[in-house]
């Protein structure tokens, strides 16, 4: 029997894509569940660490002069941590790094946006010689 110009029974090639596509994620599924999702998302984890990615950056911002950049404080778990920090010491050799105001670090430990109040005892900053100090030690403004 033709209904239109196809025959009844005959399957478009979009309805086996959408089979295909659905049996696929069946199956992803069912490995996540069984042998968990680890085994199967694992291999993103592979990327650097923020912290590689924030040392590398640190070195763009020294050979530019980009001084706001290279002195602005980021939120690395539970680290405040501009380009001064010691361990960016290696990446930055040879570099001539701009200034950075000494009282960054007090005003990262107080900044609301970086920061919440509830979390500051547990944070550490980098302050102006490149040391991790907890920010418990500063008082707000």
């Amino acid at each position: 029997m033709v209904i239109g110009n196809r025959k009844k029974g005959d399957v478009t090639i979009s309805t086996i894509i959408l089979i295909v596509l659905g049996l696929a994620v069946l199956v992803m599924m069912i490995i996540g569940f069984t042998k968990g999702w680890d085994f199967l998302f694992g291999a993103f984890d592979n990327a650097p660490s923020d912290l590689q990615t924030l040392a590398k950056a640190c070195v763009v911002y020294a050979q530019g002069g980009l001084s706001i950049d290279f002195c602005q404080h980021r939120l690395v778990g539970k680290e405040l941590v501009n380009c001064q920090d010691k361990r960016f010491k290696s990446e930055l050799d040879g570099l001539t790094p701009p200034g950075c105001d000494p009282n960054l670090d007090k005003i990262a430990c107080n900044n609301p946006s970086l920061i919440s109040s509830s979390k500051r005892n547990d944070t550490m900053v980098v302050n102006s010689t490149g040391d991790l100090v907890g920010c418990k030690s500063f008082s707000n403004p």
